[in-house]
């Protein structure tokens, strides 16, 4: 197959345009909507300005224009071959004996490389960020958050503002859905953040408000005395639901941080299921922009006296729904276990790719 580097430059030339006039219009309307929102939120509070809302927005902004780069591609290259179409550029193109699959190799190499920037660069960005949206989040709209929580290779660690001061909690193994951690160590502070006393027991479950110490040991700190306790009890505000939906969420973690992270959950006791299959989402990523580049050239490669506007805005957005619900729908099916991960991430993108071959083999060769 011979492809014209000059045709191939025009090609991609004009695609890549198009996707950025399209990523531009969608992330420009996005940051409005969500600074108008963030105010909102803020507005019951005093420390509402913009010097908090506009860097609020401007971090969660990336989170939302990686979703959206698939539907970028879709919609731009639809748009690039109608509009070439109008103009009679892809009939002089095709009279000239090329065919569809040699002027579509520009846009769906620049469709891959779009995939792996975005997988290896901008995620890893975007992870930082929404991570900063989250603290200034905490810090502005949820105040003063009492609970701090992080999950790393030694085990759970939570720290829980009491009354009295405030209470670091490690576990080095959890076991779910019980919620008993073994074996755990708990350092009391007062309000000058001096430790009183410690605990060390055999295991802790956290029951209705709250942990319930068994076979454990009292040590104050002052004089190092240690005092034996069948169960101890100590009074919480945390649920079960609450701590498990304060781990980071996939959107938080790099990709090249995701593997590890998730490996850190299923050794700690946790469900690491929502991590792998965001990974392989995202590797899957590559394979669904060359899909949806042939699902756009068969919605806009007709002839211009049935090639309206209106058809190919509501074939466009039909198709960005089914292949993006299908994506929902499968991965929800892997998180739940109904699927194996790897399929549930892949097999969107493999139908999708297999439709849209399909449909131009009919369209143009059938």
């Amino acid at each position: 197959m011979y492809l014209s580097p000059v045709l191939m430059g025009y090609m991609a030339r004009q695609f890549f345009i198009q996707f950025l006039m399209f990523m531009g219009g969608l992330l420009g309307v996005i940051f409005v909507f969500d600074s108008v929102e963030l105010m909102r939120r803020l507005s019951k509070y005093d420390n509402l300005s913009w010097d908090i809302v506009l860097p609020m927005a401007l971090f969660k902004l990336p989170e939302i224009g990686l979703e959206i780069i698939p539907f970028a591609i879709l919609f731009s290259c639809v748009f690039t071959l109608w509009r070439m179409t109008r103009s009679y550029e892809l009939i002089a193109i095709r009279a000239a004996g090329v065919s569809v699959w040699q002027f579509l190799f520009a846009p769906v190499l620049v469709s891959i490389t779009l995939g792996f920037i975005n997988i290896m660069v901008l995620n890893p960005i975007s992870a930082v960020m929404i991570g900063k949206f989250e603290d200034m989040e905490a810090r502005y709209i949820s105040l003063t958050p009492d609970t701090t929580i992080n999950l790393s290779n030694n085990g759970l660690w939570l720290r829980q503002n009491l009354p009295q001061g405030m209470a670091v909690i490690h576990a080095t193994n959890i076991k779910t859905p019980e919620w008993v951690l073994s074996p755990v160590t708990a350092f009391f502070f007062d309000q000058q953040r001096n430790m009183t006393f410690r605990i060390d027991a055999a295991k802790v479950t956290l029951e209705d408000q709250i942990w319930a110490f068994e076979d454990a040991y009292s040590t104050k700190i002052d004089t190092n005395k240690s005092e034996y306790f069948t169960t101890l009890h100590m009074p919480t505000t945390l649920t079960r639901r609450e701590i498990e939906s304060r781990f980071a969420s996939p959107n938080t973690i790099s990709f090249w941080n995701l593997p590890s992270y998730a490996r850190v959950m299923s050794a700690t006791g946790f469900s690491s299921n929502a991590l792998w299959a965001h990974y392989y989402k995202l590797l899957s990523e590559p394979i669904l922009n060359i899909a949806l580049i042939l699902l756009a050239a068969a919605i806009a490669l007709r002839s211009p006296r049935y090639l309206k506007g209106w058809w190919m805005v509501i074939s466009t957005m039909m198709v960005a729904f089914l292949v993006f619900f299908l994506g929902d729908l499968l991965e929800a099916l892997g998180i739940s276990e109904r699927l194996p991960l790897f399929l549930s991430a892949f097999a969107p993108a493999l139908i999708s790719l297999l439709a849209g071959l399909s449909c131009l083999l009919y369209l143009e060769d059938g």
